[in-house]
């Protein structure tokens, strides 16, 4: 089982997965964005001591924690897959470059977009479906 660490973040994770799909319905896409990145980086820093800074750490610590969460539940596995999401760390990897959508260094058509924010919100809600049953 997986410890908080820090609640403030926790709290964070359950926000940015509670206001993405508002942005998505919305088409808000440049705000979903964001929340995806929200949540990751919330998440991470739910479970380190000490906040992680950076892109590649907060990646790489990601990867790591959403092993240890689905070490028990196959459904975090399968539902990278169902959303197209080779493992973690290209979980991670588009979450970034939805980060780096959100501050204008790149630049997606509105179809991949919406894929991309579907595939991550459903990715985020059930990891907080698992650590919420985690937690009980």
């Amino acid at each position: 089982m997986l410890r908080i660490r820090r609640k403030l973040y926790f709290e964070h994770f359950h926000k940015h997965v509670d206001s993405l799909q508002k942005h998505i319905n919305e088409e808000d896409y440049i705000q979903a964005a964001e929340k995806v990145w929200g949540a990751l980086s919330s998440f991470v820093n739910a479970f380190n001591t000490q906040e992680v800074k950076g892109a590649r750490n907060k990646k790489e610590s990601f990867e790591t924690w959403f092993h240890r969460l689905a070490i028990k539940k196959t459904s975090l596995r399968k539902i990278l897959k169902d959303n197209d999401f080779k493992n973690a760390w290209d979980f991670a990897t588009v979450a970034e470059g939805l980060h780096k959508y959100f501050f204008g260094a790149k630049d997606y058509n509105k179809e991949f977009l919406r894929k991309c924010l579907i595939g991550c919100n459903n990715v985020l809600r059930e990891m907080r479906r698992v650590l919420i049953q985690e937690m009980k």
